[in-house]
This record gives structure tokens, sequence and C-alpha cells, in this order.
């Protein structure tokens, strides 16, 4: 018999629901509470309560807690969740500051309980496909890797949910909206040196006390350059985001608006028959979550390090020294 995995939810939010309805949908699960300051409809089959500390003096038993609150909330969240000697499921960022994140690990540690973060770029095939080609060394020297987002947050977003944009509970897009486009630089060509960085908020001004908008350079440590242009003030609706990479051998291009389609490629001496051209976006979310349940079973092995995630963190912050010493 396949053991039960029982999961509680904090954050009800948009993403917090796409977490809901995903476990909903599988089997050997359970979804025995849900946690939001606003009340929740008793239709979703879960006990609800208005705050993590409710729930765990409740004495409803669960394997695991995922963390879909706002950013500045995770850690402390993370902790106290570890305390109780339940596993975590943390949506990016894992916390807003080194310090903090690697509290999250050692307690987890600690406990002997796992910490997971959201990752959902990783799972897409364009992204596994690219790492693949820079590994096995078919793109030959790296030259210049870009990456453009360009999103859409408009009044309405930041007027539903008052931590939106603020510094301590958002800590701007690049936590909020972009950590994947870094996460997938750094997990795909390596760390990065000399970084430099500018910004500016060109169209919320009067909503948030972050910029909307920023740009990126720096070199890669294995050799190469980078840059990371990305903004929220787009008009209307998101745009895109894509990564282009320019390199000895080849020249390649991931877009739609998620990074899910490989929209460009001329590689030297590639067959395109050993590519996957059957492209079909996922549900990265659901790849995530069987495999987080996957590893509580024993099935498998984590394979986000403590160091991946550490790192990613710490770019941030190197990122925005340059915004907060303004």
């Amino acid at each position: 018999m396949v053991e039960l995995v029982r999961f509680a939810v904090a954050g009800a939010g948009h993403i917090g629901r796409r977490h809901i309805s995903i476990l909903q949908d599988l089997p050997d699960v359970k979804l025995v509470a849900v946690i939001d300051p606003k009340p929740i409809s008793a239709s979703l089959g879960a006990h609800y309560f208005p705050s993590i500390h409710a729930f765990l003096e409740s004495g409803i038993k669960a394997d695991i807690l995922t963390i879909a609150t706002p950013n500045g909330l995770h850690a402390t969240q993370a902790l106290e969740a570890l305390q109780r000697k339940l596993h975590v499921l943390i949506e990016k960022p894992l916390a807003l500051d080194k310090d903090a994140a690697e509290k999250i690990i050692a307690k987890a540690d600690e406990v002997g309980k796992n910490w997971f973060t959201v990752l959902p770029n990783r799972y897409s095939y364009p992204a596994r496909w690219l790492t693949q080609m820079v590994e096995t060394g078919r793109l030959g020297k790296i030259f210049l890797v870009q990456v453009n987002g360009f999103w859409n947050r408009d009044e309405r977003y930041y007027q539903e949910a008052s931590w939106r944009g603020t510094r301590t509970l958002d800590g701007g897009p690049l936590y909020t909206q972009f950590s994947h486009c870094i996460d997938l630089l750094y997990w795909i060509f390596g760390d990065f040196k000399n970084i430099q960085a500018k910004f500016n908020n060109f169209r919320h001004q009067n909503l948030t006390e972050v910029e909307d908008t920023g740009f990126v350079n720096f070199d890669f440590i294995s050799g190469g350059m980078g840059s990371l242009t990305y903004t929220t003030a787009v008009m209307n609706h998101n745009l895109e985001t894509t990564l282009t990479v320019i390199a000895e051998k080849g020249t390649i291009k991931i877009g739609g608006q998620y990074m899910d389609t490989i929209t460009y490629f001329d590689v030297k001496e590639y067959d395109a028959s050993e590519m996957d051209l059957n492209q079909h976006p996922g549900n990265n979310h659901a790849l995530i979550i069987a495999d987080v349940i996957d590893i509580i079973r024993g099935k498998k092995k984590k394979d986000v390090s403590s160091e991946e995630v550490l790192r990613v963190i710490d770019i941030i912050t190197e990122i925005y020294s340059f915004r907060d010493s303004g």
C-alpha cells in the first residue's frame, strides 16, 4: 500500500491555489489544511486556519507544509514548521537574505526533515536541453548570454495585496518575478563575477517601494558575458521571457512567456533529430510536487543543493546592493 502524504498549504493566493488544485488531483495525497488570513471555502475539503500557529496548535497531522505566502514571511514560517517536524516546500524565494535561508537549511538538517524550494523553469524541456548542450560542449565557448523578462504588473496587481512592491515582504522583482531567470543562468552557465546593475521605477512610482525595471550585466567565471534586462512595466500584458546564447559553435534562443519553447537554434554539426520537436509545455509545478512526494517517500534523491540556492540569493543580494546603496 502506497503511503499517504498529508499536505497543509499556507497562502491561498494565486500560487497557493495552484498548489491546492494540483494536490486535490493526486492519488495517495491528502490536503489536510489551508492556512490564510482570509476565510477559505469549505468546498476545498480541508480544515481552514487563519495562521500557521493556529494550524500547528490544532493537532491535525500533516507531513509537509507548502509555504506560498509573502516572500518576507517564508523564513519565519518555515522555521516554525520545521520545529514541529514537518517537511517544508517553499515557493521562491527560499528567503530574502542568505542568513535566513541558511537558518532554514540548518534547522531542516537538525530535525531530520527536508526543505524544498520551487524552481519550475528547471523542469522545462528547453532548459534541460540547453543545459545538456552546454555541459557536453556542443556549443563550444560561450560568448554572450542575454535574458529578457518583459512582464506586466499593473495597479490592480499591487492593490490586491498590500505586501506586493514592499521592500520587507516582497523584496523586488528579482525575488518575486525574475529569481527564476537568475537561477537558470546560474544552473546552466555557472557562477557570476563583475556584476553591475542599474534600476528605475517608470510606471509604479506611487505603488511600490522597489524598482519596476532593471538592467544587470556580468561575466561568467567559466567565460563569456551575460546580461539580464527585466521590467514589470509592460503595458497591458506580459510580453516575453527569452534567453539567447551566442556561442562559438552555435546560436540558441529559448522563448515563450515562460521560456518554454525553443524558438531558434543553429548549431554546428547538430542533427535536429536529436531534439524533441514535439514540445508540450507541461505543468512544472505538478512535476515539482511529484518529485517532492517521491523524495519524502524515499523513492528518489533531492537534486537541488543548498549551495545552489544560497548562491542565487547571494547573487540577487549583490545585484540589489547597487539599488540599496543609492
